[in-house]
């Protein structure tokens, strides 16, 4: 199955199945410092403290990048803060926050530049543009939409790797070097005892209302998020790298994250998915925050 509704070349997406074995990491676990991060900064430009590029391996690609979480117990929600950086102008772009449940499945939400949004997927007209994307696997119930309507928004059941996953994409005109607050949560049980887990995203510099995204129905049995979680950024190309330089340059600084209101976690752990590709991603330390970048023309 091709993911129709969200790009047309499609990445490597091994690390989506695999991001929680935490497995070949390129860091070490740290006490985290939450700092406050706020519509006042860090993004565009601040200062930080790089890290190194990644090794270069053996296939032209973007080099995915996660930041890891850990937490001290289970979870019913998760909040974090984001700003995209890069005004992006052939490439499409997304940034991430992946999350599992008890039950075995996983999900994500996020924010994706120049998406490939279609409000009738898999063969309806295709319109690049911003949105936020929020998917979970292993057969869900079933989605629904919440404050942004059809045609601006969809529901959708595919199948990859083996696992159908309910996805909701929705056009959202988030701006440049804007921060956004994203939220995954626990929002209501059915009759049936069966859990809504949904999703909002609110403006924090432009002082519009909070936006419900939607909401995904998964079975009872697969409970609370598990502790641990995971941001990601990767490369949504609408042509094939022919060299590493041959990418578009894109950032994003992502918030330290909350859980369950206010707790924080207690281990954070900087990594590249594996086989790593090009040798053009690195991670920078900001006060409360970390960016995600891509650099393959300054390599």
């Amino acid at each position: 199955m091709r993911f129709a509704a969200w790009f047309r070349v499609r990445p490597s997406w091994s690390f989506v199945l695999a991001s929680f074995a935490l497995g070949a990491c390129q860091g070490t676990p740290e006490k985290v410092s939450l700092g406050a991060w706020s519509a006042s900064g860090p993004w565009c430009g601040a200062e930080g403290m790089p890290e190194a590029v990644n090794s270069a391996g053996s296939t032209i690609g973007v080099t995915v990048p996660h930041t890891d979480w850990t937490w001290p117990a289970s979870l019913s929600s998760l909040e974090w803060d984001l700003a995209v950086e890069s005004e992006l102008k052939q490439d499409g772009y997304m940034w991430t926050h992946q999350f599992a449940f008890t039950g075995g499945a996983v999900g994500f939400l996020g924010l994706q530049a120049r998406g490939g949004y279609q409000a009738d997927p898999p063969d309806g007209s295709l319109e690049i543009t911003n949105m936020i994307v929020f998917w979970v696997s292993s057969s869900p119930k079933r989605a629904e939409l919440g404050d942004v309507a059809y045609p601006d928004a969809r529901t959708y059941l595919q199948l990859d790797h083996g696992l159908q996953w309910w996805t909701i994409h929705a056009k959202y005109p988030f701006k440049t070097c804007s921060p956004y607050h994203l939220t995954v949560a626990l929002e209501s049980k059915d009759s049936s005892g069966d859990l809504w887990y949904g999703a909002w995203v609110r403006d924090l510099a432009g002082g519009t209302p909070q936006v419900f995204v939607g909401r995904i129905l998964v079975p009872a049995a697969w409970g609370p998020l598990l502790p641990s979680s995971s941001m990601w950024s990767n490369r949504i190309g609408y042509t094939k790298l022919t060299s590493c330089k041959s990418a578009e340059s894109a950032s994003a600084v992502f918030g330290f994250p909350t859980a369950n209101g206010s707790l924080q976690p207690t281990s954070q752990v900087n990594r590249f998915a594996t086989p790593v590709a090009c040798d053009s991603s690195r991670f920078t330390a900001l006060p409360g925050a970390v960016r995600q970048e891509f650099w393959p023309e300054k390599q």
